[in-house]
């Protein structure tokens, strides 16, 4: 490869990646940088691996909390991974993982809390230009993150049974390692779709010292709305099936759980949404994830 087509090469990655984000965030160019270049990095926004100088892989920071005060072990790491005009359209996170293209970098998410939001126009590029794909058309979907953590209880959060559920525009899929080291989906809610909630039919058993490794899959199909929650609530120890059974499991709607938010504007709780927190749902936050390896290079 000549140097003129790894430049063109290398541009095009970017390119691609500063798309995939910024559907996440909805952030400006100057709320998301990425950097591999440890000379250029100024501090803490993204270098590669200071504890292994030999990873050139760029480090892609939480474009939903770029301040990162948390803990250098707490957070999600992950992949992204895109598909091209030629590939199918898959509608299940997995299969866009296995057969997309990755991008090269480290993705450091602090939390999963993506209230419904609309996304129709695309991002600008660097020089204020919609990112598009070769046909002209703007890119705004068919992207999948693969990430990996473990669950703990964080502050406040008393030992006992959990059950999980996951709220999505498209699918996801939630597996926790079991036993034997086998990673077991919990919770799948897969499918092109509008916001929905799917609620694991089983609780976890959940110590002050438990480490509970996970991995999470999500896709963005079509266009034009995304969410991704990962929620928990506390249920009796012993509980029945029927304990598990929440009215707004299975409900779904781009305006059900929330207002949808904008670039300009976020979104905002229904009642369906703010009914979920009364009953004892809460979103996990950042202490309650920590990473099954290594160290969140973005964290503060």
């Amino acid at each position: 490869m000549n140097q003129a087509t790894a430049k063109t090469s290398s541009l095009a990655t970017a390119a691609v990646l500063f798309f995939v984000l910024n559907i996440l965030s909805g952030c400006s160019p100057a709320e998301f940088r990425m950097y591999n270049d440890p000379a250029k990095a100024g501090g803490s926004l993204g270098t590669s691996d200071p504890a292994d100088p030999a990873d050139p892989s760029p480090t892609i920071c939480d474009p939903f909390d770029p301040a990162n005060i948390i803990s250098g072990n707490s957070g999600l790491k992950g992949s992204i991974h895109y598909l091209d005009c030629k590939q199918p359209r898959y509608t299940k996170s997995t299969d866009i993982i296995n057969h997309g293209k990755v991008i090269d970098g480290d993705l450091f998410l602090n939390q999963l809390l993506v209230p419904t939001r609309l996304f129709s126009t695309g991002f600008a590029t660097n020089d204020g230009a919609p990112l598009k794909k070769a046909t002209g058309e703007v890119l705004v979907e068919w992207f999948a993150l693969n990430l990996k953590s473990s669950l703990k209880l964080g502050p406040g959060e008393s030992e006992g049974d959990y059950q999980l559920a996951i709220l999505s525009d498209d699918g996801s899929t939630l597996s926790l390692q079991n036993e034997f080291g086998i990673f077991e989906p919990l919770i799948e809610n897969e499918g092109a779709h509008e916001s929905k909630l799917k609620c694991a039919t089983k609780v976890v058993s959940m110590k002050a010292n438990s480490r509970l490794p996970m991995n999470l899959s999500y896709f963005q199909g079509p266009r034009y709305h995304i969410s991704l929650i990962l929620m928990w609530r506390k249920i009796a120890d012993g509980a029945n099936s029927a304990a598990l059974s929440d009215t707004e499991c299975g409900k779904f709607g781009n305006e059900y759980f929330f207002n949808v938010g904008t670039s300009s504007a976020p979104a905002t709780p229904k009642k369906p949404y703010q009914d979920l927190l009364a009953r004892g749902w809460k979103p996990l936050t950042h202490a309650n994830y920590e990473l099954q390896a290594g160290s969140n290079r973005c964290a503060k």
